[in-house]
């Protein structure tokens, strides 16, 4: 683990545990943070555990160690990321 950050752990629909780093001034106790730390569990599950396969909204719960209680639980969606394709039209060169 970096020293710069520090290891928060979450859930995803009550499966297995992973740990992520985060900056160290981030708590886990403010909402707005909370939120933030939630984002960017979801972004790792997305990424690391298969969770392009999963269906979302999913819901995420945050703890501070492997084997605490959940501090927060938040429904967290993915946004789609609108693919565009060209093709150039009959008649339409230059």
């Amino acid at each position: 683990m970096n020293r710069a950050e520090k290891q928060v752990w979450y859930s995803v629909d009550d499966g297995d545990r992973y740990a992520i780093e985060v900056p160290p001034m981030w708590s886990l106790y403010r909402p707005r943070e909370q939120a933030q730390i939630a984002e960017k569990c979801a972004d790792d599950y997305h990424a690391n555990h298969d969770g392009w396969e999963a269906s979302w909204p999913v819901m995420l719960a945050i703890y501070e160690s492997e084997y605490s209680p959940a501090i927060a639980t938040f429904e967290v969606d993915r946004e789609a990321v609108p693919e565009f394709t060209a093709r150039l039209a009959q008649g339409g060169g230059g």
